[in-house]
């Protein structure tokens, strides 16, 4: 009982605590909690800095915790303005004032011109977790980035440098030891904009680069009569089979795939290779070998909500047996953001306990009506999938296929494989 336990809010990094929700936590704990506070972090950014003040802990906070740590970012000098700011609340929270107590933190810090200096990073840098910050499309997987107001704010940061560095040359020691931190972030945000503009999977559109979405699009072949599912894939003779993106080995099988429709349902056919002839149950899902499909029910929408469906395929024993999990999927702000911007992301038995919920009424009848069937074959399994789609045009998904032999290896139907990024899906068109 004399023990006390971290907690970090109702969230990773979360934008605001509340004295209930600390209430609550303390019954669930059976002790009042000590606030580990993850912000201005940014290990799962490290292409930005927080410089930003403390925002949205409540001003009563104080009677229902211990206390609270701060979880800085590895540029310790920069994380001094954010410190700053908190230690203020901690002395007075009900007196607290985020903006005055940033300034109070910079001209303490850096000196009477300290917030003039800084206010081009501030203004860039001052943003949380929460909010879409101006380089996040650099770092962010989306299909549409402007680069008019990135490449904007990149010049307007170095002219600050310039600044900055005319008064650490005066004698300004502390903001020597700022520049040394804060300047490569401004040399690594220019060069995901000179990569974007020479890639050619992107389409430069005026101050705009698109991604050329013909590259994740696939047309499904008519199929005239309903097919067996049963993971014989002998009736898939002649079909327009196509290698999934992964890392290929030389000497190897690539994992294939094929699509075919009729009316009432999107069939989907895969031969999936192991050398050596291994397939790997894993005792969790996640761990070993499985087929794993989002469909997006919501094109507008960046990240995966409940109103999509999570499919989770494992490979056939052998007997035979396999076993579907059909679910939705629904994160937290912060988790979702996370998930979205992590390439290659897989959904392990954390993710499937702890973020799962029924299907949502809008796909529960596409869930109900999965088919699924596998079979071992001499150097593999083969799959069949069959997914009613409701007779839409075309169907927005992500299928990614993870293969362990050694170490895990992922293959998916998209060039850009972030699972839970729906603007990365691929295209089925059905009709």
């Amino acid at each position: 009982p004399d023990i006390p336990l971290y907690w970090t809010g109702p969230d990773v990094a979360t934008p605001e605590i509340t004295a209930s929700q600390a209430e609550h936590w303390g019954e669930l704990i059976a002790r009042k909690p000590l606030i580990w506070d993850n912000y201005p972090v940014n290990d799962y950014a490290r292409w930005r800095l927080f410089l930003g003040p403390f925002r949205g802990r409540a001003r009563n906070l104080s009677t229902s915790v211990l206390g609270i740590i701060s979880n800085p970012m590895n540029e310790a000098h920069a994380s001094m303005i954010a410190l700053s700011t908190l230690a203020d609340y901690a002395k007075d929270p009900g007196a607290y004032d985020p903006d005055l107590s940033l300034r109070r933190a910079l001209e303490s810090l850096y000196g009477v011109d300290g917030a003039r200096l800084l206010a081009p990073f501030i203004e860039i840098y001052g943003d949380y977790a929460e909010d879409v910050n101006l380089f996040e499309p650099l770092y962010f997987a989306r299909n549409t980035i402007d680069l008019e107001p990135i490449e904007a704010g990149v010049a307007r940061l170095e002219e600050s440098l310039a600044e900055l560095r005319a008064a650490a040359g005066a004698g300004n020691e502390a903001l020597s030891e700022l520049l040394e931190e804060i300047a490569p972030f401004v040399q690594q945000t220019k060069e995901p904009i000179q990569r974007l503009r020479s890639d050619p999977t992107y389409e430069l559109r005026g101050s705009q680069v698109v991604y050329r979405d013909e590259y994740d699009r696939v047309r499904a072949e008519e199929q005239m009569a309903e097919m067996s599912v049963d993971g014989d894939l002998s009736d898939w003779e002649g079909a327009a089979w196509r290698s999934l993106h992964g890392p290929q080995r030389n000497g190897s099988r690539p994992v294939q795939v094929a699509f075919r429709t009729d009316d009432r349902y999107l069939y989907i056919g895969l031969d999936i290779p192991y050398r050596p002839n291994t397939v790997r149950q894993g005792s969790h899902r996640g761990e070993g070998d499985h087929i794993a499909l989002v469909v997006d029910n919501d094109p507008s929408d960046q990240e995966i909500s409940a109103e999509d469906l999570f499919v989770f395929f494992s490979p056939p024993t052998s007997a035979g047996e396999t076993s579907p999990f059909v679910h939705s999927m629904e994160f937290t702000g912060f988790m979702s953001k996370y998930v979205a911007d992590n390439h290659e992301f897989i959904f392990n038995e954390f993710f499937l306990s702890t973020f799962t919920r029924p299907p949502a009424q809008s796909m529960a009848a596409m869930a109900e009506g999965i088919m699924y069937a596998a079979a071992r074959t001499d150097d593999g399994y083969h799959a069949e999938i069959a997914l009613p789609h409701g007779r839409r045009g075309e169907l927005r998904i992500s299928l990614t296929v993870a293969v362990v032999v050694g170490a895990r290896r992922a293959f998916s139907l998209s060039r850009r494989n972030y699972p839970a990024n729906p603007a990365t899906f691929a295209e089925v068109v059905l009709k």
